[in-house]
Protein backbone atom coordinates (compact mmCIF):
# COMPACT_ATOMS: atom_id res chain seq x y z
CA UNK A 1 0.00 0.00 0.00
CA UNK A 2 1.39 3.40 -1.05
CA UNK A 3 1.72 6.28 1.40
CA UNK A 4 -1.72 7.94 1.52
CA UNK A 5 -0.52 11.60 1.29
CA UNK A 6 1.24 10.88 -1.99
CA UNK A 7 -1.81 9.05 -3.40
CA UNK A 8 -4.06 11.98 -2.39
CA UNK A 9 -1.72 14.54 -3.98
CA UNK A 10 -1.52 12.49 -7.16
CA UNK A 11 -5.32 12.23 -7.40
CA UNK A 12 -5.71 15.97 -6.73
CA UNK A 13 -3.35 16.70 -9.63
CA UNK A 14 -5.29 14.34 -11.91
CA UNK A 15 -8.54 16.13 -11.04
CA UNK A 16 -7.13 19.63 -11.55
CA UNK A 17 -5.52 18.65 -14.87
CA UNK A 18 -8.82 17.10 -15.99
CA UNK A 19 -10.69 20.27 -15.06
CA UNK A 20 -8.19 22.38 -17.00
CA UNK A 21 -8.68 20.19 -20.07
CA UNK A 22 -12.51 20.05 -19.67
CA UNK A 23 -12.37 16.29 -19.14
CA UNK A 24 -15.12 16.35 -16.51
CA UNK A 25 -16.01 12.65 -16.64
CA UNK A 26 -12.41 11.75 -15.85
CA UNK A 27 -12.29 14.42 -13.15
CA UNK A 28 -15.41 13.01 -11.47
CA UNK A 29 -14.02 9.47 -11.61
CA UNK A 30 -10.75 10.58 -9.98
CA UNK A 31 -12.78 12.58 -7.46
CA UNK A 32 -14.55 9.45 -6.30
CA UNK A 33 -11.15 7.74 -5.85
CA UNK A 34 -9.99 10.75 -3.83
CA UNK A 35 -13.00 10.61 -1.50
CA UNK A 36 -12.45 6.88 -1.05
CA UNK A 37 -9.08 7.68 0.55
CA UNK A 38 -10.71 9.86 3.22
CA UNK A 39 -14.48 10.52 2.91
CA UNK A 40 -14.43 13.18 5.66
CA UNK A 41 -11.55 15.28 4.32
CA UNK A 42 -12.99 18.73 3.55
CA UNK A 43 -10.36 19.59 0.92
CA UNK A 44 -11.23 16.39 -0.96
CA UNK A 45 -14.98 17.04 -0.66
CA UNK A 46 -14.43 20.55 -2.02
CA UNK A 47 -12.44 19.34 -5.02
CA UNK A 48 -15.02 16.64 -5.84
CA UNK A 49 -17.88 19.15 -5.57
CA UNK A 50 -15.94 21.56 -7.77
CA UNK A 51 -16.09 18.89 -10.48
CA UNK A 52 -19.85 18.49 -9.92
CA UNK A 53 -20.34 22.24 -10.16
CA UNK A 54 -18.49 22.42 -13.49
CA UNK A 55 -20.94 19.79 -14.75
CA UNK A 56 -23.87 21.97 -13.59
CA UNK A 57 -24.89 19.40 -11.01
CA UNK A 58 -25.89 22.15 -8.61
CA UNK A 59 -28.40 20.15 -6.58
CA UNK A 60 -25.92 17.32 -5.99
CA UNK A 61 -23.29 19.86 -5.01
CA UNK A 62 -25.72 21.57 -2.61
CA UNK A 63 -26.66 18.29 -0.93
CA UNK A 64 -23.01 17.26 -0.52
CA UNK A 65 -21.98 20.55 1.06
CA UNK A 66 -24.90 21.34 3.37
CA UNK A 67 -24.18 21.14 7.11
CA UNK A 68 -20.41 20.67 6.67
CA UNK A 69 -17.85 22.08 9.08
CA UNK A 70 -16.36 25.49 8.27
CA UNK A 71 -14.21 25.37 5.14
CA UNK A 72 -13.73 28.34 2.83
CA UNK A 73 -13.83 26.36 -0.41
CA UNK A 74 -16.84 24.25 0.58
CA UNK A 75 -18.74 27.32 1.81
CA UNK A 76 -17.95 29.17 -1.41
CA UNK A 77 -19.18 26.31 -3.60
CA UNK A 78 -22.28 25.96 -1.43
CA UNK A 79 -22.98 29.67 -2.00
CA UNK A 80 -22.47 29.30 -5.76
CA UNK A 81 -24.88 26.36 -5.82
CA UNK A 82 -27.42 28.38 -3.82
CA UNK A 83 -27.13 31.16 -6.40
CA UNK A 84 -28.14 28.75 -9.18
CA UNK A 85 -30.82 27.05 -7.09
CA UNK A 86 -32.31 30.42 -5.99
CA UNK A 87 -31.61 29.66 -2.33
CA UNK A 88 -30.00 33.06 -1.92
CA UNK A 89 -30.44 33.57 1.82
CA UNK A 90 -28.97 30.14 2.60
CA UNK A 91 -25.89 31.06 0.57
CA UNK A 92 -25.49 34.37 2.39
CA UNK A 93 -25.90 32.69 5.77
CA UNK A 94 -23.21 30.08 5.07
CA UNK A 95 -20.67 32.59 3.77
CA UNK A 96 -21.28 34.97 6.67
CA UNK A 97 -20.83 32.05 9.06
CA UNK A 98 -17.26 31.57 7.82
CA UNK A 99 -16.43 35.25 7.34
CA UNK A 100 -13.54 34.96 9.79
CA UNK A 101 -11.74 32.96 7.10
CA UNK A 102 -11.57 35.85 4.63
CA UNK A 103 -12.64 39.22 6.03
CA UNK A 104 -10.09 40.37 8.64
CA UNK A 105 -7.18 41.95 6.78
CA UNK A 106 -5.65 43.12 10.07
CA UNK A 107 -4.81 39.51 10.93
CA UNK A 108 -2.38 37.24 9.17
CA UNK A 109 -4.23 35.93 6.09
CA UNK A 110 -5.84 32.54 6.68
CA UNK A 111 -3.95 29.67 5.11
CA UNK A 112 -5.89 26.80 3.55
CA UNK A 113 -3.66 24.12 2.02
CA UNK A 114 -0.90 26.70 1.74
CA UNK A 115 -3.13 29.23 -0.06
CA UNK A 116 -3.40 32.90 0.87
CA UNK A 117 -7.04 33.97 0.49
CA UNK A 118 -5.95 37.61 -0.01
CA UNK A 119 -3.33 36.67 -2.58
CA UNK A 120 -4.79 38.50 -5.59
CA UNK A 121 -4.52 41.94 -3.97
CA UNK A 122 -0.83 42.40 -4.80
CA UNK A 123 0.56 43.39 -8.19
CA UNK A 124 3.00 40.49 -8.30
CA UNK A 125 0.37 37.85 -7.53
CA UNK A 126 -2.02 39.31 -10.09
CA UNK A 127 0.71 39.26 -12.71
CA UNK A 128 1.94 35.76 -11.86
CA UNK A 129 -1.41 34.07 -11.13
CA UNK A 130 -1.22 31.83 -14.21
CA UNK A 131 1.75 29.90 -12.87
CA UNK A 132 0.66 30.09 -9.21
CA UNK A 133 -3.02 29.27 -9.57
CA UNK A 134 -5.04 27.50 -6.92
CA UNK A 135 -8.45 25.89 -7.11
CA UNK A 136 -9.64 27.50 -3.87
CA UNK A 137 -11.41 30.88 -3.95
CA UNK A 138 -9.75 34.05 -2.73
CA UNK A 139 -11.28 36.94 -0.82
CA UNK A 140 -12.31 38.83 -3.98
CA UNK A 141 -14.21 35.80 -5.26
CA UNK A 142 -16.07 35.34 -1.98
CA UNK A 143 -17.07 39.00 -1.79
CA UNK A 144 -18.18 38.93 -5.43
CA UNK A 145 -20.39 35.93 -4.67
CA UNK A 146 -21.87 37.66 -1.62
CA UNK A 147 -22.60 40.68 -3.80
CA UNK A 148 -24.44 38.43 -6.27
CA UNK A 149 -26.44 36.70 -3.53
CA UNK A 150 -27.46 39.95 -1.80
CA UNK A 151 -28.36 41.39 -5.20
CA UNK A 152 -30.75 38.50 -5.85
CA UNK A 153 -32.45 39.04 -2.48
CA UNK A 154 -33.00 42.69 -3.39
CA UNK A 155 -30.62 43.95 -0.70
CA UNK A 156 -28.85 46.49 -2.94
CA UNK A 157 -27.02 48.16 -0.04
CA UNK A 158 -25.23 45.00 1.12
CA UNK A 159 -24.76 43.90 -2.47
CA UNK A 160 -22.95 47.15 -3.24
CA UNK A 161 -20.87 46.88 -0.06
CA UNK A 162 -19.61 43.40 -0.96
CA UNK A 163 -18.86 44.32 -4.58
CA UNK A 164 -16.76 47.18 -3.15
CA UNK A 165 -14.86 44.72 -0.94
CA UNK A 166 -14.35 42.51 -3.98
CA UNK A 167 -12.84 45.40 -5.92
CA UNK A 168 -10.59 46.21 -2.98
CA UNK A 169 -8.86 42.87 -3.46
CA UNK A 170 -9.24 42.66 -7.24
CA UNK A 171 -9.44 45.91 -9.16
CA UNK A 172 -9.82 43.98 -12.41
CA UNK A 173 -13.15 42.34 -11.58
CA UNK A 174 -15.14 44.39 -14.08
CA UNK A 175 -18.26 42.26 -13.60
CA UNK A 176 -18.39 43.25 -9.93
CA UNK A 177 -18.14 46.89 -11.00
CA UNK A 178 -20.97 46.48 -13.55
CA UNK A 179 -23.19 44.68 -11.03
CA UNK A 180 -22.71 47.32 -8.34
CA UNK A 181 -26.04 49.04 -8.98
CA UNK A 182 -25.90 51.45 -6.05
CA UNK A 183 -22.46 52.74 -7.00
CA UNK A 184 -23.37 53.10 -10.68
CA UNK A 185 -26.66 54.87 -9.97
CA UNK A 186 -25.14 57.33 -7.55
CA UNK A 187 -24.65 60.79 -9.03
CA UNK A 188 -22.32 61.88 -6.23
CA UNK A 189 -18.84 62.92 -7.29
CA UNK A 190 -15.98 61.03 -5.71
CA UNK A 191 -13.23 62.96 -4.02
CA UNK A 192 -10.05 62.34 -5.95
CA UNK A 193 -8.01 62.41 -2.77
CA UNK A 194 -9.70 59.18 -1.66
CA UNK A 195 -8.41 57.24 -4.65
CA UNK A 196 -5.02 56.15 -5.88
CA UNK A 197 -6.31 55.77 -9.45
CA UNK A 198 -6.49 58.86 -11.64
CA UNK A 199 -7.81 59.32 -15.15
CA UNK A 200 -8.77 62.82 -16.28
CA UNK A 201 -9.65 63.63 -12.68
CA UNK A 202 -11.92 60.59 -12.12
CA UNK A 203 -11.49 57.12 -10.69
CA UNK A 204 -24.08 55.52 -18.47
CA UNK A 205 -15.87 53.75 -10.13
CA UNK A 206 -13.14 51.13 -9.56
CA UNK A 207 -11.70 51.32 -6.06
CA UNK A 208 -8.08 52.08 -5.28
CA UNK A 209 -5.57 49.43 -4.39
CA UNK A 210 -5.45 48.66 -0.65
CA UNK A 211 -2.46 49.87 1.30
CA UNK A 212 -0.43 46.68 1.13
CA UNK A 213 3.34 46.42 0.94
CA UNK A 214 4.33 45.31 -2.55
CA UNK A 215 6.35 42.14 -2.95
CA UNK A 216 10.11 42.67 -3.22
CA UNK A 217 9.91 40.62 -6.42
CA UNK A 218 7.62 43.16 -8.10
CA UNK A 219 9.52 44.68 -11.00
CA UNK A 220 9.06 48.00 -12.72
CA UNK A 221 7.75 46.15 -15.77
CA UNK A 222 5.01 44.51 -13.70
CA UNK A 223 4.07 47.83 -12.14
CA UNK A 224 4.05 49.46 -15.56
CA UNK A 225 1.80 46.76 -17.03
CA UNK A 226 -0.57 47.07 -14.07
CA UNK A 227 -0.68 50.84 -14.44
CA UNK A 228 -1.50 50.50 -18.14
CA UNK A 229 -4.29 47.99 -17.50
CA UNK A 230 -5.72 50.06 -14.64
CA UNK A 231 -5.89 53.12 -16.89
CA UNK A 232 -7.69 51.08 -19.55
CA UNK A 233 -10.12 49.59 -17.02
CA UNK A 234 -10.79 53.01 -15.52
CA UNK A 235 -11.68 54.43 -18.95
CA UNK A 236 -14.06 51.52 -19.58
CA UNK A 237 -15.47 51.91 -16.07
CA UNK A 238 -16.08 55.64 -16.58
CA UNK A 239 -17.92 54.94 -19.82
CA UNK A 240 -20.06 52.26 -18.18
CA UNK A 241 -20.88 54.52 -15.23
CA UNK A 242 -21.97 57.28 -17.63
CA UNK A 243 -24.04 54.76 -19.57
CA UNK A 244 -25.73 53.56 -16.38
CA UNK A 245 -26.77 57.15 -15.65
CA UNK A 246 -27.83 57.61 -19.31
CA UNK A 247 -25.16 60.25 -19.77
CA UNK A 248 -24.91 58.74 -23.24
CA UNK A 249 -23.08 61.52 -25.10
CA UNK A 250 -20.27 61.52 -22.54
CA UNK A 251 -20.07 57.71 -22.59
CA UNK A 252 -19.79 57.78 -26.39
CA UNK A 253 -16.98 60.35 -26.24
CA UNK A 254 -15.08 58.22 -23.74
CA UNK A 255 -15.38 55.04 -25.81
CA UNK A 256 -14.49 56.89 -29.02
CA UNK A 257 -11.25 58.03 -27.34
CA UNK A 258 -10.05 54.41 -27.04
CA UNK A 259 -7.37 52.99 -29.35
CA UNK A 260 -8.77 51.54 -32.58
CA UNK A 261 -8.20 47.93 -31.52
CA UNK A 262 -10.18 48.47 -28.31
CA UNK A 263 -12.97 50.30 -30.17
CA UNK A 264 -13.36 47.26 -32.40
CA UNK A 265 -13.70 44.81 -29.51
CA UNK A 266 -17.14 43.16 -29.07
CA UNK A 267 -17.88 44.73 -25.68
CA UNK A 268 -17.17 48.27 -26.89
CA UNK A 269 -19.04 47.83 -30.19
CA UNK A 270 -22.01 46.45 -28.28
CA UNK A 271 -22.04 49.39 -25.87
CA UNK A 272 -21.67 51.95 -28.67
CA UNK A 273 -24.62 50.31 -30.41
CA UNK A 274 -26.69 50.56 -27.23
CA UNK A 275 -25.65 54.14 -26.53
CA UNK A 276 -26.63 55.39 -29.97
CA UNK A 277 -29.89 53.44 -29.66
CA UNK A 278 -30.65 55.20 -26.36
CA UNK A 279 -30.23 58.66 -27.93
CA UNK A 280 -32.47 57.61 -30.86
CA UNK A 281 -29.55 57.78 -33.29
CA UNK A 282 -30.77 54.64 -35.02
CA UNK A 283 -28.62 54.69 -38.17
CA UNK A 284 -25.37 54.98 -36.21
CA UNK A 285 -26.59 52.36 -33.73
CA UNK A 286 -27.27 49.99 -36.59
CA UNK A 287 -23.77 50.53 -38.00
CA UNK A 288 -22.16 49.47 -34.71
CA UNK A 289 -24.43 46.43 -34.29
CA UNK A 290 -23.79 45.33 -37.89
CA UNK A 291 -20.05 45.61 -37.29
CA UNK A 292 -20.42 43.61 -34.09
CA UNK A 293 -22.42 40.90 -35.88
CA UNK A 294 -19.78 40.64 -38.60
CA UNK A 295 -17.21 40.04 -35.88
CA UNK A 296 -19.28 37.61 -33.78
CA UNK A 297 -22.58 36.20 -35.00
CA UNK A 298 -22.90 34.04 -31.86
CA UNK A 299 -23.14 36.95 -29.41
CA UNK A 300 -26.39 37.16 -27.43
CA UNK A 301 -25.70 40.14 -25.17
CA UNK A 302 -27.66 43.27 -26.21
CA UNK A 303 -29.29 41.49 -29.16
CA UNK A 304 -32.72 42.21 -27.68
CA UNK A 305 -31.98 45.91 -28.20
CA UNK A 306 -30.63 45.32 -31.69
CA UNK A 307 -33.84 43.48 -32.54
CA UNK A 308 -35.92 46.41 -31.27
CA UNK A 309 -33.75 48.73 -33.35
CA UNK A 310 -34.51 46.62 -36.45
CA UNK A 311 -38.19 46.80 -35.47
CA UNK A 312 -38.04 50.60 -35.44
CA UNK A 313 -36.26 50.61 -38.81
CA UNK A 314 -38.84 48.16 -40.25
CA UNK A 315 -36.01 45.83 -41.37
CA UNK A 316 -37.94 42.59 -41.54
CA UNK A 317 -35.33 40.57 -43.47
CA UNK A 318 -32.48 41.44 -41.09
CA UNK A 319 -34.67 40.74 -38.04
CA UNK A 320 -35.70 37.37 -39.51
CA UNK A 321 -32.05 36.37 -40.00
CA UNK A 322 -31.20 37.48 -36.45
CA UNK A 323 -34.10 35.52 -34.92
CA UNK A 324 -33.24 32.34 -36.85
CA UNK A 325 -29.55 32.52 -36.00
CA UNK A 326 -30.15 33.06 -32.29
CA UNK A 327 -32.70 30.23 -32.20
CA UNK A 328 -30.12 27.87 -33.74
CA UNK A 329 -27.53 29.16 -31.29
CA UNK A 330 -29.56 28.87 -28.07
CA UNK A 331 -33.27 28.08 -28.22
CA UNK A 332 -33.59 28.19 -24.43
CA UNK A 333 -32.30 31.70 -23.94
CA UNK A 334 -34.56 34.58 -22.89
CA UNK A 335 -32.89 37.00 -25.32
CA UNK A 336 -33.57 34.61 -28.21
CA UNK A 337 -37.31 34.60 -27.49
CA UNK A 338 -37.32 38.35 -27.04
CA UNK A 339 -35.85 38.71 -30.55
CA UNK A 340 -38.39 36.25 -32.00
CA UNK A 341 -41.16 38.18 -30.25
CA UNK A 342 -40.01 41.41 -31.91
CA UNK A 343 -40.11 39.64 -35.28
CA UNK A 344 -43.74 38.57 -34.75
CA UNK A 345 -44.54 42.11 -33.61
CA UNK A 346 -43.04 43.56 -36.79
CA UNK A 347 -45.12 41.07 -38.79
CA UNK A 348 -48.23 42.40 -36.98
CA UNK A 349 -48.86 39.15 -35.10
CA UNK A 350 -49.27 40.48 -31.54
CA UNK A 351 -50.67 37.26 -30.05
CA UNK A 352 -47.63 35.29 -31.21
CA UNK A 353 -45.32 38.05 -30.02
CA UNK A 354 -46.90 37.92 -26.55
CA UNK A 355 -46.35 34.14 -26.43
CA UNK A 356 -42.67 34.66 -27.25
CA UNK A 357 -42.18 37.34 -24.59
CA UNK A 358 -43.95 35.06 -22.09
CA UNK A 359 -41.53 32.30 -23.00
CA UNK A 360 -38.62 34.71 -22.53
CA UNK A 361 -39.60 35.43 -18.91
CA UNK A 362 -40.02 31.70 -18.26
CA UNK A 363 -36.34 31.27 -19.10
CA UNK A 364 -35.41 34.38 -17.10
CA UNK A 365 -38.02 35.61 -14.62
CA UNK A 366 -36.02 38.81 -14.01
CA UNK A 367 -35.90 39.83 -17.67
CA UNK A 368 -37.58 43.22 -17.26
CA UNK A 369 -37.25 44.19 -20.92
CA UNK A 370 -39.35 41.19 -22.02
CA UNK A 371 -42.16 42.28 -19.69
CA UNK A 372 -41.95 45.79 -21.16
CA UNK A 373 -42.15 44.57 -24.76
CA UNK A 374 -45.04 42.30 -23.77
CA UNK A 375 -46.76 45.36 -22.30
CA UNK A 376 -46.34 47.24 -25.57
CA UNK A 377 -48.00 44.39 -27.47
CA UNK A 378 -50.99 44.45 -25.11
CA UNK A 379 -51.09 48.23 -25.50
CA UNK A 380 -51.17 47.86 -29.28
CA UNK A 381 -54.17 45.52 -28.86
CA UNK A 382 -55.94 48.10 -26.63
CA UNK A 383 -55.70 45.70 -23.67
CA UNK A 384 -54.69 48.44 -21.26
CA UNK A 385 -55.16 46.38 -18.11
CA UNK A 386 -52.67 43.70 -19.15
CA UNK A 387 -50.34 46.35 -20.56
CA UNK A 388 -50.21 48.14 -17.20
CA UNK A 389 -49.68 44.86 -15.36
CA UNK A 390 -46.64 43.96 -17.44
CA UNK A 391 -45.15 47.46 -17.32
CA UNK A 392 -45.49 47.42 -13.52
CA UNK A 393 -43.87 43.99 -13.19
CA UNK A 394 -40.98 45.34 -15.24
CA UNK A 395 -40.61 48.26 -12.83
CA UNK A 396 -40.66 45.96 -9.80
CA UNK A 397 -37.68 44.12 -11.31
CA UNK A 398 -35.92 47.30 -12.43
CA UNK A 399 -37.28 50.59 -11.02
CA UNK A 400 -35.13 52.53 -13.51
CA UNK A 401 -36.58 50.85 -16.60
CA UNK A 402 -37.69 54.05 -18.30
CA UNK A 403 -39.27 52.21 -21.25
CA UNK A 404 -41.85 50.71 -18.88
CA UNK A 405 -42.61 54.18 -17.49
CA UNK A 406 -43.02 55.38 -21.08
CA UNK A 407 -45.46 52.52 -21.71
CA UNK A 408 -47.54 53.42 -18.66
CA UNK A 409 -47.59 57.04 -19.80
CA UNK A 410 -48.88 56.00 -23.22
CA UNK A 411 -51.67 53.95 -21.61
CA UNK A 412 -52.80 56.89 -19.50
CA UNK A 413 -52.74 59.24 -22.50
CA UNK A 414 -55.11 56.89 -24.31
CA UNK A 415 -57.30 56.68 -21.22
CA UNK A 416 -57.43 60.47 -21.07
CA UNK A 417 -55.74 60.64 -17.65
CA UNK A 418 -53.19 63.30 -18.57
CA UNK A 419 -52.02 63.98 -15.01
CA UNK A 420 -50.88 60.37 -14.56
CA UNK A 421 -49.41 60.30 -18.07
CA UNK A 422 -47.42 63.46 -17.31
CA UNK A 423 -46.15 61.97 -14.01
CA UNK A 424 -44.86 58.78 -15.65
CA UNK A 425 -43.29 60.51 -18.64
CA UNK A 426 -41.48 62.93 -16.33
CA UNK A 427 -40.22 60.02 -14.22
CA UNK A 428 -38.90 58.42 -17.39
CA UNK A 429 -37.17 61.67 -18.38
CA UNK A 430 -35.59 61.95 -14.92
CA UNK A 431 -33.91 58.59 -15.59
CA UNK A 432 -32.97 59.17 -19.23
CA UNK A 433 -32.89 62.96 -19.64
CA UNK A 434 -31.49 63.01 -23.19
CA UNK A 435 -34.04 60.72 -24.86
CA UNK A 436 -35.91 62.98 -27.26
CA UNK A 437 -38.88 60.59 -27.56
CA UNK A 438 -39.56 60.92 -23.83
CA UNK A 439 -39.14 64.70 -23.96
CA UNK A 440 -41.58 64.90 -26.86
CA UNK A 441 -44.03 62.74 -24.89
CA UNK A 442 -43.95 65.29 -22.07
CA UNK A 443 -44.68 67.97 -24.67
CA UNK A 444 -47.51 65.88 -26.12
CA UNK A 445 -49.19 65.61 -22.69
CA UNK A 446 -48.80 69.34 -22.12
CA UNK A 447 -50.53 69.92 -25.47
CA UNK A 448 -53.40 67.69 -24.36
CA UNK A 449 -53.64 69.73 -21.17
CA UNK A 450 -53.82 72.95 -23.17
CA UNK A 451 -50.38 74.17 -22.08
CA UNK A 452 -49.13 74.83 -25.59
CA UNK A 453 -46.30 77.23 -24.75
CA UNK A 454 -44.85 74.77 -22.24
CA UNK A 455 -45.21 72.00 -24.81
CA UNK A 456 -43.33 74.13 -27.33
CA UNK A 457 -40.41 74.41 -24.88
CA UNK A 458 -40.20 70.64 -24.62
CA UNK A 459 -40.04 70.26 -28.40
CA UNK A 460 -37.39 72.99 -28.58
CA UNK A 461 -35.33 71.18 -25.93
CA UNK A 462 -35.56 67.92 -27.87
CA UNK A 463 -34.62 69.75 -31.08
CA UNK A 464 -31.62 71.31 -29.35
CA UNK A 465 -30.41 67.87 -28.23
CA UNK A 466 -30.74 66.43 -31.74
CA UNK A 467 -31.05 69.19 -34.36
CA UNK A 468 -31.36 66.79 -37.30
CA UNK A 469 -33.88 64.41 -35.80
CA UNK A 470 -37.24 64.91 -37.53
CA UNK A 471 -39.45 63.98 -34.54
CA UNK A 472 -39.11 67.16 -32.41
CA UNK A 473 -39.16 69.34 -35.53
CA UNK A 474 -42.40 67.68 -36.65
CA UNK A 475 -44.01 68.04 -33.20
CA UNK A 476 -42.97 71.69 -33.01
CA UNK A 477 -44.15 72.43 -36.58
CA UNK A 478 -47.46 70.67 -35.95
CA UNK A 479 -48.03 72.61 -32.73
CA UNK A 480 -47.20 75.93 -34.41
CA UNK A 481 -49.73 75.00 -37.10
CA UNK A 482 -52.49 74.55 -34.48
CA UNK A 483 -51.40 77.84 -32.86
CA UNK A 484 -51.91 79.48 -36.31
CA UNK A 485 -48.28 80.54 -36.49
CA UNK A 486 -48.30 79.47 -40.12
CA UNK A 487 -45.11 81.09 -41.38
CA UNK A 488 -42.92 79.51 -38.66
CA UNK A 489 -44.68 76.19 -39.17
CA UNK A 490 -44.09 76.36 -42.92
CA UNK A 491 -40.36 76.96 -42.45
CA UNK A 492 -40.07 73.89 -40.22
CA UNK A 493 -42.08 71.69 -42.59
CA UNK A 494 -39.82 72.70 -45.45
CA UNK A 495 -36.86 71.52 -43.35
CA UNK A 496 -38.74 68.30 -42.57
CA UNK A 497 -39.38 67.65 -46.25
CA UNK A 498 -35.62 67.12 -46.67
CA UNK A 499 -35.13 65.22 -43.38
CA UNK A 500 -38.11 62.88 -43.78
CA UNK A 501 -39.04 62.84 -47.47
CA UNK A 502 -41.09 59.63 -47.15
CA UNK A 503 -43.44 60.82 -44.41
CA UNK A 504 -46.88 61.38 -45.92
CA UNK A 505 -48.06 63.51 -42.96
CA UNK A 506 -45.25 66.01 -43.59
CA UNK A 507 -46.31 66.55 -47.20
CA UNK A 508 -50.00 66.64 -46.25
CA UNK A 509 -49.53 69.38 -43.64
CA UNK A 510 -47.15 71.23 -45.94
CA UNK A 511 -49.87 71.14 -48.59
CA UNK A 512 -52.34 72.62 -46.12
CA UNK A 513 -49.91 75.42 -45.27
CA UNK A 514 -49.39 76.24 -48.94
CA UNK A 515 -53.16 76.22 -49.31
CA UNK A 516 -53.52 78.77 -46.48
CA UNK A 517 -50.97 80.96 -48.27
CA UNK A 518 -52.93 80.63 -51.52
CA UNK A 519 -50.04 78.83 -53.20
CA UNK A 520 -52.29 76.42 -55.12
CA UNK A 521 -49.57 74.94 -57.32
CA UNK A 522 -47.31 73.93 -54.40
CA UNK A 523 -50.31 72.73 -52.38
CA UNK A 524 -51.43 70.34 -55.13
CA UNK A 525 -47.86 69.09 -55.52
CA UNK A 526 -47.51 68.27 -51.81
CA UNK A 527 -50.98 66.66 -51.60
CA UNK A 528 -50.12 64.47 -54.59
CA UNK A 529 -46.85 63.32 -52.96
CA UNK A 530 -48.74 62.55 -49.74
CA UNK A 531 -51.32 60.56 -51.68
CA UNK A 532 -48.64 58.45 -53.35
CA UNK A 533 -46.85 57.81 -50.04
CA UNK A 534 -50.01 56.89 -48.11
CA UNK A 535 -52.81 55.49 -50.29
CA UNK A 536 -54.71 54.49 -47.12
CA UNK A 537 -55.07 58.13 -46.16
CA UNK A 538 -56.47 59.09 -49.54
CA UNK A 539 -59.83 60.15 -48.09
CA UNK A 540 -58.37 63.05 -46.09
CA UNK A 541 -55.94 64.01 -48.83
CA UNK A 542 -58.52 63.91 -51.61
CA UNK A 543 -60.89 65.93 -49.44
CA UNK A 544 -58.20 68.59 -49.00
CA UNK A 545 -57.50 68.62 -52.75
CA UNK A 546 -61.22 68.97 -53.55
CA UNK A 547 -61.58 71.86 -51.11
CA UNK A 548 -58.62 73.48 -52.84
CA UNK A 549 -60.33 73.16 -56.22
CA UNK A 550 -63.58 74.56 -54.81
CA UNK A 551 -61.66 77.49 -53.38
CA UNK A 552 -60.14 78.25 -56.78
Amino acid sequence: MQEQPFVIQHLRSIIIHSLDTFNYTNAEFAGERLLAQDPEDLDSIYLYCLVLFHQKKYKTCYNRLINLEDHLGCSYLFGKSCLHLKKYKEGVYQLMKVNYLYNDSTLKPHQTSGFDVHHFSSSFNRFNYESNRNVLPDASGVYHLLGDLYNKTGDIKNSSLNYSYCLKFNQFDFEAFQNDKERLRSSLKRNNSNSNIHSNGESSGLVSEPGTIKSVFTSKEIESSESFLLQLYVVLARSYKCFSKYDCYKAIRILESLPEAEKNSPWVLSKLGRLHYEIVNYKQSEAFFVKLRMMDRTRLEDMEYYSTLLWHLHKKIELTYLANELFDLDSKNAITWCVIGNLFSLNREPDEAIKCFTKAVKFDENFSYAYTLKGHEYFGNDNYEMALENFRISLVIDPRHYNALYGIGMVYINLGDYQKADYHFRRAVSINPINIILICCVGMVLEKMGKKNLALRQYELANKLQPLNPLPIFKKAQLLFTMQQFQQSLQLFEVLKDLAPDEASVHFLLGQLYNIQDNKHQAIKEFTIALNLDPKGNYLIREAMESLQEKS
